[in-house]
């Protein structure tokens, strides 16, 4: 580095610290004081480093003479002072620094010493620092002197100034003093040979400290013994350890006896001491050491191993109830880690040694992770993974196993899921059968760790290997008249699943020969057992011993050539058994993964020969389970009309009868690839035959027709041109018309897109790719609901291969783009998203983004609200996916918005959604200059007074945010009707209101929605619950403002209070069941509209809810709110009685819980309380005598009488009259019908 480079650093420096005095913190601030008070004096001097090191020398060294005079004040000049020499030190040249070793070694060792000899150790109130800071800068000073001066100083010098600043420091009461020590201490050994006077001071640390002391130093040693002398502090360390370990006596006992609780702690605190070197120690990787450092480590960790192994920890962490179960948890755990990494190490330089020590360290780790009574299994989860990665890597299983066999007792059960492990990982090398049988007799103990382990051995010897070792002709016991009811015991069925799982995960693949004698002979055994005592368990095992066949056939076996064709008579008996259905489902899935796994030429042509045998009996196999299938065979009109296709659906979903159709159907595409091409040939055209004699039966044959769509759908991947063409012409007429039920033709949608998607030859001809065309947009007519979601995927399909250059397939987009529109507004998810995803297609396609835009943009004058709805969304899609990446379509922005704008007139919900909509995306997509010119025809649109606007409310206030995070508040002002101006003011407030309470700046404004759907759904959380869109006179209720996470917060604070009432009052019963009950509710009454409780569809507007959830009540929604010039809410007269009997109500319910609260007793209530609770129900029982229906109350019963010649239903009577439903006087007319429309709380319901 050159000096201009020094100087450079060195000003940045300064000016760094120069800008300290603009900070809040008092040493920030008077280090820069300092800093430039320095400077000052050099003022008439070149500022270099040089002087402005000697400079600050000087006054430190000053500083220490007014010392005694100045107190505290020296001490935060001598904080400030230190911080600007260590710092400056890095700038100094070495000469300088080694001319003023002594000087500078003088004044640091003073500052320390004068330090120290302060009574008073603490920092100072006003935060500039005192004994503590002052030590602390002391230690960094010095530290950064050393390691600048080098090796150019001579050893004596850098001995003193250590002995005087960072050694004496080395053990200081002080906490963060004898950190900052250390850290030096540290630093100094890493970066420069000073080993040497740190190993003595370590030794003599460790001779003649404390507890405290030797823990220190030990910590301190894990990170830096390596660069010391490791021979002497390894010897101390080693006797250290044997102190701690060696018992005096011969019985654990007598040792623990020997000293009290402190003792012992502080015994077991230096042996975790002591071991967490030794980890520290030997976790050090070899590249960071030199040769010589690496042979001394490992020589040490031969010593370190043996004296381990040597060692009794049993006596001091086991039995030993006195001491910490978390300190004897870690003791154990750092001993073991300690065992595994000394062995390892003793393993890489001296294998010959750690082969026979490696028997013991395994047993002496074993015993470590048992758990004692109340320990965890937190050592056992520490050590047994490293222990099983150690033993992948090591021979001598036998050895090992004596020592790792002992954790199948039942005492070591808690670690099983981990100490199995590496008992595992030896039984797949050494296959003991012995301890495996042992591992299988636990099983029921503990069944996952068993299992877990059980599979990693399957998976190392292999299915057929591992079947020896099971003691299956162990048969169970006879039942009572002496008869053998099952070959499997239950305590062994549990291996089939196993078997099968890992069986199929092994590289060592079964033979045929093994499947068809040895465990198909076991299931014939097992279903003549079933056979003759008509049980279930057998049965089971029958369908486990053939589950086999899948891992069977996960790999081509060895013999498959010459046993296949002699097992292919057998899987076709068992598949057409109908007393095993579920056989079906596991061969199929077999014949499936063979047909997939198969390479080898000659295995090919034996499999092909096969599949003239099995194609025709899945065939066969497929038809019956058709017509037999579980789900029903007929669906409703409903049904059929739902877009649901069976392979998109779940296996949970899907019945049984249904999960077997799906594997056959698989199996066949699979067997087709593999058979001959003729047979398979002749094999379609009879299966084409018979679809086309179904198709035109004048009987219903839907059934048979849609399993004959099944196969062709099977066998067109497979199938040549010749049949694809076959299979093209036969479904065309099942497209074309819509006399067959809806599935019928939706299965031949699919088959078509199948034939699209893997003959794209067939479809890329351009007199093909014009038919298929033709054929979908004439098919447009006869399309059933339930095929719109498969013809829009094989539109999509088609259209990616147009040509934008081809005028006659351009034509065809204005022809398809109609349906398309309409089918994003599809109630079937996956038939918009398809509709979408064609949408874009065809923008692609086109190539011309104007061009494309002004077909969809024709369809904003479709008569229907419906259309005109779906273009919007369609140029919302476009605004979403081209509008950030295509220049030429940002500029089309502002024409597009100013003409959507046009339909905010609109009166249509669906309209007005949509429009707002894309408003939402086009905001978020134009520039700052796009959207200025059109800010007034946005707001003003956005601030229409229509049906829509309350319903939207929550999207129309994310525009506006939007806008007033990019304008400010200011420029959206003018353009706002003068009736909606407080609601930027409410706006304004809510956001500075917010800021202050999270001391916060608000968020950027950017979108963290980046799908489409969510853009257009979602309403953004309102921090008022919707309220600043209630201005003037609005509709707004509590139940339609609230957002979803509104109502959560409500419902949780509902239930809080509710917790609290039950636990803090004891009120009548009355209270506690109206709290806790649910009645059900009417929905609100539009415009006047009243209830007919006798009209059947009454129940659609009926709904449950807690009767006194007043957060959910909609009541408030009868009448319209207005608000003053000041904001404030304007109550009329005709409010009164019921605000007064709320709110009595209210005061009642609150002067019952402040009774109860005040040291949990009541007071009996006074007399003038009972006249005024009298006087209100005499009042209210008044105004229900004038009500409606009052004339038809019975008198003597509860229930409605009715007169001689009545005509209706006393209930169900209205008299029509104008005056009572106007605006004004709407809601008496609604008080009127109280009596005749409640809720069992009492409260009224509209």
């Amino acid at each position: 580095m050159t000096m201009d480079e020094d100087d450079k650093s060195f000003e940045e420096v300064l000016r760094e610290l120069k800008s300290l005095s603009m900070k809040r913190d008092p040493r920030s601030v008077r280090l820069a004081a300092v800093t430039m008070a320095i400077i000052d004096v050099l003022k008439d001097d070149e500022i270099v480093p040089a002087r402005v090191y000697s400079s600050t020398v000087t006054t430190l060294e000053g500083t220490l003479q007014q010392h005694s005079e100045l107190g505290s004040n020296s001490l935060v000049t001598q904080v400030a002072l230190l911080e600007l020499l260590s710092r400056v030190i890095p700038h100094v040249s070495l000469n300088v620094l080694t001319a003023t070793i002594a000087m500078t070694s003088r004044v640091l060792i003073g500052v320390v010493t004068s330090c120290r000899s302060i009574t008073f150790d603490g920092d100072t109130k006003d935060e500039l620092g005192g004994v503590n800071a002052t030590l602390r800068a002391s230690c960094r000073t010095t530290t950064q002197l050393v390691l600048s001066v080098g090796k150019s100083v001579q050893e004596k010098a850098i001995r003193q100034l250590l002995k005087g600043t960072i050694i004496p420091l080395w053990d200081d009461r002080r906490p963060k003093v004898r950190k900052a020590a250390q850290e030096g201490a540290c630093e100094i050994v890493l970066n420069r040979s000073c080993g040497s006077l740190f190993t003595d001071f370590c030794l003599i640390e460790m001779d003649s400290g404390t507890t405290a002391t030797v823990l220190h130093t030990l910590q301190w040693l894990q990170s830096t013994i390596l660069h010391m002398n490791i021979e002497k502090l390894g010897g101390k360390i080693m006797e250290l350890l044997l102190t701690t370990l060696e018992p005096p006596s011969k019985t654990g006992s007598d040792f623990i006896a020997n000293f009290t609780n402190r003792q012992l702690q502080d015994r077991i605190l230096l042996i975790n001491g002591v071991l967490s070197l030794l980890v520290a120690i030997m976790e050090e990787q070899d590249m960071e050491l030199d040769k010589k450092k690496q042979l001394q480590r490992d020589t040490f960790a031969a010593r370190v191993l043996a004296t381990l192994l040597q060692g009794k920890p049993s006596v001091i962490f086991f039995g030993n109830h006195s001491v910490d179960v978390s300190l004897l948890e870690s003791g154990k755990g750092l001993y073991g880690k300690a065992l595994l990494l000394t062995c390892q190490c003793v393993m890489n330089s001296e294998p010959t040694v750690a082969k026979k020590l490696l028997p013991l360290t395994v047993q002496r780790v074993v015993q470590l992770a048992k758990p004692e009574e109340g320990e965890s299994i937190a050592v056992a989860e520490a050590l047994m993974p490293e222990l099983t990665k150690m033993l992948k890597h090591t021979d001598g299983a036998d050895d090992l196993l004596n020592g790792i066999e002992t954790v199948l007792q039942h005492s070591y059960r808690a670690t099983w899921s981990v100490s199995l492990l590496p008992l595992a990982t030896l039984l797949r090398r050494n296959q003991n059968i012995d301890v495996i049988r042992k591992l299988i007799q636990i099983h029921s103990f503990d069944t996952k760790p068993v299992e877990e382990a059980i599979g990693s051995i399957i998976q190392e010897v292999g299915l057929e290997r591992f079947w020896d070792f099971i003691s299956w002709e162990d048969c169970p016991e006879p039942n009572r008249k002496g008869k053998q009811n099952e070959i499997i015991s239950t305590n062994e069925a549990w291996l089939l699943p196993v078997l099968k799982s890992f069986g199929s995960l092994s590289a060592v693949r079964p033979r045929m020969h093994f499947f068809q004698n040895t465990v198909l002979g076991l299931a014939r055994e097992c279903d003549k057992l079933a056979a003759v005592h008509k049980n279930k368990i057998n049965k089971a095992r029958v369908v486990d011993l053939w589950s086999l066949f899948e891992c069977l056939c996960s790999g081509v076996p060895n013999d498959f050539s010459q046993l296949f064709p002699e097992l292919v008579p057998t899987l076709l008996q068992a598949m057409g058994d109908k007393r095993y259905p579920k056989l079906v489902t596991i061969i199929c899935g077999g014949l499936q993964s063979l047909a997939e796994s198969i390479h080898d030429e000659s295995d090919r042509q034996v499999l092909s020969q096969a599949s003239k045998r099995l194609l025709p009996a899945l065939f066969k196999l497929l038809e019956m389970l058709q017509e037999n299938s579980t789900t029903p065979p007929k669906k409703s009109v409903q049904e059929e009309e739902m877009d649901i296709d069976d392979k998109d659906m779940p296996e949970t979903v899907l019945s049984a009868a249904d999960q077997r159709v799906a594997v056959v159907i698989s199996a066949v595409s699979k067997l087709a690839f593999v058979a001959p091409s003729s047979y398979l040939e002749n094999l379609l055209k009879k299966v084409l035959q018979r679809l086309l004699v179904a198709s035109q039966s004048t009987e219903d044959e839907s059934d048979k027709t849609f399993a004959l769509l099944n196969l062709c759908q099977a066998l067109a991947p497979a199938t040549d041109e010749t049949g694809v063409e076959l299979i093209y012409r036969t479904i065309k007429p099942l497209i074309r018309s819509d006399e067959q039920p809806p599935r019928v033709q939706k299965r031949a949608y699919k088959v078509l897109l199948c034939i699209c998607q893997s003959h794209t030859e067939f479809c890329t001809n351009l007199s093909r790719l014009s038919e298929l065309t033709d054929l979908l947009v004439d098919g447009l007519v006869t399309c059933q609901v339930s095929a719109r979601h498969m013809r829009l995927k094989c539109m999509a399909v088609i259209v990616k291969k147009f040509q934008s250059t081809d005028t006659h397939q351009m034509d065809i987009i204005p022809k398809i783009l109609g349906e398309v529109l309409l089918c994003l507004k599809d109630s079937n998810g996956k038939t918009r998203e398809a509709a979408y995803q064609l949408l874009i297609s065809m923008a692609n396609a086109m190539n011309c983004m104007e061009s494309y835009l002004k077909i969809v943009a024709a369809a904003l004058g479709a008569l229907t609200p419906h259309m005109r709805s779906a273009a919007v969304l369609a140029m919302s899609r476009l605004v979403f996916e081209y509008a950030r990446e295509d220049m030429a379509f940002q500029n089309m922005l502002p024409s597009m918005l100013q003409t959507v704008l046009v339909l905010f007139d609109e009166t249509s919900r669906e309209v007005i959604k949509s429009v707002i909509g894309f408003v939402r995306v086009s905001v978020a997509a134009m520039t700052e200059e796009q959207l200025e010119p059109l800010l007034p025809d946005v707001v003003g649109g956005l601030f229409k007074y229509h049906k829509a606007k309350d319903r939207f409310r929550a999207k129309i206030k994310i525009i506006l945010k939007k806008l007033v995070r990019v304008y400010g508040y200011e420029k959206l002002m003018p353009f706002v009707p003068d009736s909606d101006t407080r609601l930027l003011t409410h706006m304004r407030k809510l956001s500075e209101r917010a800021a202050r309470r999270k001391q916060a700046e608000r968020q950027d404004g950017k979108s963290e929605i980046v799908r489409f759907d969510e853009m257009m759904e979602s309403d953004e959380e309102d921090s008022d619950d919707g309220r600043t869109l209630m201005t003037g006179a609005t509709r707004f209720t509590e139940l339609t403002g609230r957002t979803g996470k509104s109502v959560r917060k409500a419902a949780i604070e509902k239930s809080e209070r509710r917790t609290l009432h039950s636990k803090n009052t004891s009120a009548s019963t009355a209270v506690t069941n109206r709290s806790s009950a649910e009645s059900a509710r009417l929905k609100n009454e539009k415009d006047g509209n009243v209830h007919d409780l006798l009209d059947p569809a009454i129940s659609n507007s009926v709904r449950f809810a807690p009767s006194d959830d007043d957060s959910q009540d909609d009541s408030s929604d009868g009448g319209v709110m207005e608000f003053d010039e000041l904001g404030r809410l304007i109550v009329h007269d005709d409010l009164d009685e019921v605000s007064t009997r709320q709110q009595t109500t209210l005061d009642n319910e609150e002067e019952v819980d402040n009774l109860e609260t005040v040291g949990h007793k009541r007071r009996k209530i006074n007399k003038f309380e009972n006249a005024k609770v009298a006087r209100e129900e005499a009042q209210r029982k008044k105004s229900r005598s004038k009500a409606l229906g009052a004339a038809y109350k019975s008198k003597k019963s509860g229930g409605d009488v009715k007169k001689k010649g009545q005509k209706f239903e006393p209930y169900a009577f209205v008299p029509l009259d104008g005056k009572s439903y106007t605006k004004n006087n709407r809601r008496k007319a609604i008080e009127s019908m109280s009596t005749v429309v409640r809720n069992r709380g009492g409260k009224r319901k509209r």
